[in-house]
């Protein structure tokens, strides 16, 4: 039910998360209480609500991703429901470790959780490996996608090279079955298009 006491404040503080100055705010707030009908209020506010809900962050790294992470799950999950955003990916540094807790976190109905691993592919393959490794990001559309995500992410520690002290997956296992059911995306600076403008020899490799 309508409410235009809860509606002003839901506007005001959506309005406070924007770069508007004191008086700005105020000059607003006081033309929606005094000019603005129900109707107009009430619309503002649901579009305030679907901006929210569109957004939603795909890389995050909890605290199982070591040096990189530091919250754990559940609060990171928590404060996303707070922003009023209702989906959530969790994408730590090479491992799945923190999928189990994710998976069986309480959030309320609706709430989709994406699972996720932010992979380091070797450049090389089995081999013939590279010293050379880049990062890339892998999303689970379904449950094929998810149990093909804990496959790569199993290859990186029984097949896989070790670089730098990190567990790569040569390139040859990403095979269009292998990433069936995932969704796959160019991650950070480190991912195969980054480093190609971080790194001047990168381009040939990258390729």
């Amino acid at each position: 039910m309508f409410s235009r006491i809860n509606a002003l404040s839901q506007l005001e503080a959506y309005l406070k998360t924007k770069d508007l100055s004191s008086q700005k705010l105020a000059d607003i707030m006081q033309e929606a209480t005094n000019n603005w009908p129900d109707a107009v209020l009430d619309k503002m506010c649901r579009c305030i609500v679907e901006e929210k809900n569109l957004f939603t962050h795909l890389h995050n790294h909890t605290d199982h991703s070591i040096l990189d992470g530091v919250d754990p799950v559940k609060k990171m999950v928590e404060r996303a429901v707070a922003l009023g955003q209702n989906a959530f990916a969790v994408t730590n540094h090479g491992v799945t470790s923190d999928l189990p807790d994710f998976r069986f976190l309480k959030t309320e109905n609706g709430f989709k959780k994406i699972y996720g691993n932010e992979v380091y592919v070797n450049l090389g393959t089995k081999e013939e490996p590279s010293n050379k490794y880049a990062h890339l990001l892998l999303l689970a559309k379904n449950t094929e996608g998810y149990k093909n995500i804990l496959y790569l992410t199993s290859v990186a520690y029984t097949e896989g090279i070790n670089v730098r002290a990190k567990a790569t997956i040569p390139r040859d296992y990403f095979t269009k079955e292998s990433l069936s059911g995932i969704i796959v995306t160019t991650a950070c600076l480190g991912g195969p298009l980054g480093s190609i403008y971080t790194e001047e020899s990168a381009t040939e490799e990258y390729n």
